[in-house]
């Protein structure tokens, strides 16, 4: 029986390192593991067990000195305990700055179940050592999707395993073919791509290589004008025309698509545009039989596959991606890959994989495909990995491998990355299509094609493919064949009518000229696109005749700067150009969206990347950074006041503006309405010596509360002066992603008790990670705070990754000074002007996050 399975994380406390994806691969329960009679009970790890029979949702928490790095979920059956996790679950990562209370918090769901059913939980440390939770049966309950968090398990597990593993197939090309085909390499054209911007027209996105379709009826519906001469569109790559074909009544064009992964996108885009003058086809080429009777058995093709399931922020490794596969241990780990057309007759293949170390110490592990033994993989810390392997074609099985990899010793743990496989393999369609290439002077049988129509295109020419024509096609029982003559090597690719590809998307391009000097804007909005009619009323509500404000929207900015391609650093392009060129330069900048660790939608989430943000490494970890965005001369301070609405729908921006109006009046911006200090234990630093003296940079006139988390009744005593309303809450101390400190003290369940909707507050964050608003399955403190309509924040500064106490309470007691004297008026200029006095690196610079308007006027 086929079961899916989701896990969630919060981060409770700094100093955890961790973020498991929102959603486990779907598989299959493998032969009975039970649960080791020798694995000591412990307390650390709770359990609670939920289901509506028709989800099943095990949550648990750890709270052990050591916390576990990894878990397994067992779940009782007529045979005693059987693991249910077909791959660990992770959980601390070895050697990670933990602080103070470390708990770890997960959760796992299963489709089906019924009340009564019994699980373990099984955590792991460094040593391999194992401890179990208590068994705990599971409860009804008739609103599964708010205890897991997630609206819709089913939808989430689903979509995740469509996108958490990537397969590609590539050509391994001879020499002399390669180096024809890199000399033909298209160079982008930045000067032609803003022109192509600017005209307007469509935008057709794809995620794989191959030959596309793209029709009238698709066109229309993305408002590109089809009653234009289709003997003039023209489609463009990189600001460069590519050849395509259009059908003579303009019912459909075709084109050959390659895609260039990135990090932070898949996908590719083609514009098209109705021009003034004909447009590149496809050219012609017949296939002329001669003399040679020598054929070709094969080519050499490459197959890659990566796995997608873990996000790690520790591993600091510049701009390279932080998501690898499952946990590799003691427990063996199965990997899937599929091959076809292989080549028995062929000589030996090349098998290459990667890892990530996860533990400290050393890395052994035992490798096998299908059961045969092909090498060791031996490593050390955690350091990337590479092993390449020679293994003999007959290990390898047309369709479904086993890769499977082992660790020596308890104790030991790695990432598994991807496989590469390099193999010969026939010319035999897969799913009416074939890429590949022809060898010098041989000419090349066809098979595997389920219907006559074969066409076959000769692609050694980027953007500029031609059509082979007048081959022969012959059936081959269920089968057709096609043969095409010896020529000089080429790189083909063949197609038959339905192995054509449908493009991801075709959307309208609208005109945009953001690359010009005319434009002008005190305050850029940058939107995500559903969200134009609420960003036009928040420009109306800014601009003035002497303060102009531009919407901006981003799928603009990477269409002008990045040839349509989301990325962070063509954000930041465009506002070093609008800096420096445009007619009124912006010194603010507004983000309507939200942004994610995850841009290619990995966790199954949906798109949830709306504007990106930088992803920048700082001595802690990786995270998210708008400042960074924003810094034009790279001297870790941006260089325009920057702050984000993390909006999802456009509800989100509408609400907030509705805070923002209801601050900026002289009742509300009343620093006399008093602030309230919460404080942390003295643990590592004596945060209640901070909050004092952050209060004595305020005039002795402000009204000014300290709540200490040790107090008795702290929780009841916070919420009761946040709730009459002050001017600014601060909080100094420990804290992760959703609490100060404890969940007991203030946190995300917090939130829905605060009743200050008619006197909002400013809050400020001395702690790490409450403004973590990069993760995609679960929102920071800093978001909750802000997006709450019962009350909460009109503007959340806070930290977006970890930093110590010291660097926080020089920002802070300049933020303060300056906020008392009231010389500076608007909230980002006085985030701007604290971090300026952080003396050399970027790290808490960077990783300050302001979550509301840097225009918010916070005093008269």
């Amino acid at each position: 029986m086929k079961k899916f399975f989701s896990v969630f994380s919060i981060i409770v406390l700094c100093g955890y390192c961790y973020i498991p994806i929102a959603a486990q691969r779907v598989g299959q329960f493998g032969k009975s593991q039970p649960v080791k009679a020798e694995a000591a009970k412990s307390k650390g790890i709770r359990v609670q067990v939920f289901t509506d029979e028709q989800n099943t949702v095990i949550q648990w928490k750890d709270d052990s000195s050591d916390p576990a790095v990894g878990f397994d979920v067992y779940r009782l059956s007529a045979s005693g305990f059987e693991r249910i996790t077909t791959a660990s679950i992770l959980g601390s990562m070895p050697g990670s700055r933990a602080e103070v209370e470390p708990v770890i918090e997960r959760s796992f769901s299963i489709r089906g179940g019924a009340p009564g059913e019994v699980f373990v939980v099984e955590g792991f440390d460094q040593t391999g050592t194992r401890r179990q939770s208590e068994p705990s049966a599971s409860q009804f309950t008739g609103d599964l999707a708010s205890i897991s968090g997630s609206d819709s398990l089913t939808d989430q597990s689903q979509t995740g395993q469509k996108v958490r593993v990537l397969e590609r197939s590539a050509l391994d090309l001879p020499r002399e073919l390669k180096n024809e085909t890199m000399k033909s390499v298209q160079m982008p054209d930045s000067v032609n791509q803003l022109a192509v911007a600017a005209q307007g027209g469509a935008k057709i996105g794809i995620k794989v290589n191959g030959f596309y379709r793209v029709t009238k009826a698709e066109l229309a519906a993305a408002q590109f004008d089809v009653n234009t001469d289709p003997d003039k569109w023209q489609l463009y790559a990189n600001g460069v025309e590519q050849s395509i074909l259009v059908e003579p009544n303009g019912d459909y064009i075709e084109f050959f698509g390659k895609v260039v992964e990135t990090n932070e996108s898949d996908v590719n885009s083609y514009f098209l545009i109705a021009a003034a003058s004909a447009g590149k086809r496809i050219a012609t080429a017949v296939s002329r039989p001669g003399g040679v009777s020598i054929s070709s058995t094969n080519y050499r093709a490459v197959y890659d596959k990566k796995q997608r399931t873990n996000y790690l922020w520790d591993i600091l490794n510049g701009d390279a991606e932080n998501y690898w596969g499952d946990l590799i241990s003691t427990n063996p780990l199965n990997f899937s890959f599929s091959l076809t057309g292989i080549d028995t007759t062929a000589s030996d293949a090349s098998v290459q994989i990667k890892f990530q170390g996860f533990s400290l110490a050393s890395h052994s592990m035992s490798i096998s495909i299908n059961g045969n033994n092909i090498g060791t993989q031996t490593g050390s810390g955690q350091t990337p990995m590479t092993g390449t392997f020679i293994v003999p074609v007959s290990a390898l099985i047309e369709g479904t491998n086993t890769l499977q990899m082992t660790s020596a010793v308890a104790g030991d743990y790695t990432l598994f990355d991807r496989i590469t496989v390099s193999y010969s393999r026939k010319f035999v369609a897969d799913q009416n299509r074939l890429d590949f290439y022809t060898n010098n002077y041989k000419s090349t049988l066809l098979t595997g094609f389920t219907t006559a129509d074969i066409r076959a295109f000769d692609t050694t020419q980027d953007g500029t493919p031609v059509q082979i024509t007048d081959f022969p096609i012959v059936p081959n029982g269920p089968t057709f064949d096609a043969k095409l003559a010896a020529t000089r090597g080429r790189a083909m690719y063949a197609v038959a009518s339905n192995g054509i590809r449908q493009a991801a998307f075709v959307r309208q391009n609208k005109p945009s000229e953001l690359a010009a000097n005319y434009r002008a804007g005190k305050l850029l909005i940058i939107i995500y696109g559903d969200f134009y009619q609420q960003a036009i009323t928040w420009a109306q509500y800014r601009s003035t005749r002497d303060f102009p404000v531009a919407v901006v929207d981003v799928d603009d900015i990477f269409d002008e700067f990045n040839y349509g391609k989301s990325s962070a650093n063509s954000i930041t392009a465009f506002l070093a150009f609008a800096k420096a060129n445009w007619q009124v330069a912006p010194d603010y900048v507004l983000i309507l969206g939200d942004a994610s660790y995850d841009p290619k939608g990995y966790t199954g989430q949906g798109y949830s990347n709306l504007v990106p943000a930088k992803m920048v490494d700082t001595l802690y970890e990786e995270t998210g950074s708008d400042e960074a965005l924003a810094d034009i001369d790279h001297d870790g301070l941006s260089d325009m006041a920057i702050g984000r609405v993390p909006a999802k729908v456009p509800q989100d921006v509408t609400n907030a503006l509705a805070k923002v109006m209801a601050f900026e009046t002289p009742l509300m911006q009343d620093i006399n309405r008093g602030v309230v200090f919460a404080y942390d234990l003295p643990v590592g630093w004596d945060f209640e010596a901070s909050s004092h003296a952050l209060g004595d940079q305020l005039p002795p006139s402000v009204s000014k509360a300290f709540v200490g988390r040790g107090d008795v009744n702290s929780a009841a005593t916070l919420l009761g002066e946040i709730n009459q309303g002050r001017y600014i809450v601060n909080y100094s101390g420990h804290g992760s992603t959703g609490v100060w400190a404890s969940t007991g003290f203030f946190g995300v369940n917090s939130v829905p008790q605060l009743t200050n909707s008619n006197s909002l507050s400013l809050f400020t964050m001395l702690t790490c990670l409450n403004g973590y608003f990069i993760n995609p399955t679960a929102d920071s403190l800093a978001e909750k705070l802000f997006n709450a309509q019962n009350g909460g924040s009109v503007m959340s500064w806070a930290s977006n990754g970890k930093t110590t106490p010291d660097i926080q309470m020089i920002m802070a007691t300049r933020f303060y000074q300056q906020l008392s004297l009231g010389n500076i008026k608007r909230m980002g200029d006085l985030v701007r002007d604290a971090k300026a006095q952080v003396p050399g690196g970027s790290d808490v610079r960077y990783s300050w996050v302001l979550i509301g308007d840097p225009m918010l006027k916070v005093t008269q």
